[in-house]
């Protein structure tokens, strides 16, 4: 199995490299993007209320009680901003829109890079492409269009980068596409707790 894909490296020329590297940088940021985003999001609806229940009644050890070990991203916000200190729907609200600030941009993080090698992949295979008609149109001027042997060689290159680029593009694509939902997921769940932060303060001003 190496030793055909070492002939198919060969055959497909200098850009089926890069492609190679390509792939496998994109393939372990995307699992490593994924270990961090697939338990940030879920629905925390219950959670947020019930920690603005406990916190509205002044019962913050029961609020952080809520909060727990570990979970995703609104457990950590709220446990942070209790760890702050907050003991009032004011101070919890600035806490957790600073910590917000600094989650959102996280969340993000390294998804364009994986968008740029996605993109790239298949405009190597494109080059490679290039290359391998421009060879093959190289051995037609200088040998004539009989040596079907001579021809192979520049057709295998074009076709060989061409395939390889999209083999790498195409799952990419589909992967970063399901990364970009669980981060928008997990932005979602911090908006939310946003808003119904937002709503406790305002229910503790009218009170």
């Amino acid at each position: 199995m190496l030793e055909a894909m070492w002939k198919t490296m060969a055959s497909g020329g200098p850009l089926m490299a890069p492609i190679a590297v390509i792939s496998v940088v994109m393939w372990i940021l995307i699992l490593t993007r994924y270990s961090c985003l697939k338990n940030q999001g879920g629905d925390a609806e219950d959670l947020v209320e019930h920690f603005a229940a406990e916190f509205g009644s002044h019962n913050y050890d029961k609020a952080l009680d809520l909060c727990g070990s570990g979970g995703g991203i609104v457990k950590r916000a709220l446990r942070e901003a209790c760890s702050r200190g907050a003991r009032t729907p004011e101070e919890l609200r600035d806490h957790l829109d600073d910590i917000i600030l600094r989650e959102i941009p996280a969340l993000n993080r390294r998804l364009p890079f994986i968008g740029a090698l996605v993109a790239v992949a298949p405009l190597l295979g494109l080059l490679g492409t290039v290359v391998g008609m421009i060879s093959t149109f190289n051995v037609i001027t200088t040998s004539g269009a009989g040596d079907p042997k001579a021809l192979s060689a520049g057709i295998s290159m074009a076709l060989l980068t061409t395939e390889a680029g999209l083999v790498v593009a195409i799952p990419g694509l589909a992967a970063l596409g399901y990364l970009l939902t669980l981060a928008a997921r997990a932005r979602h769940e911090l908006e939310r707790l946003s808003a119904r932060i937002t709503g406790l303060c305002h229910e503790g001003g009218t009170s």
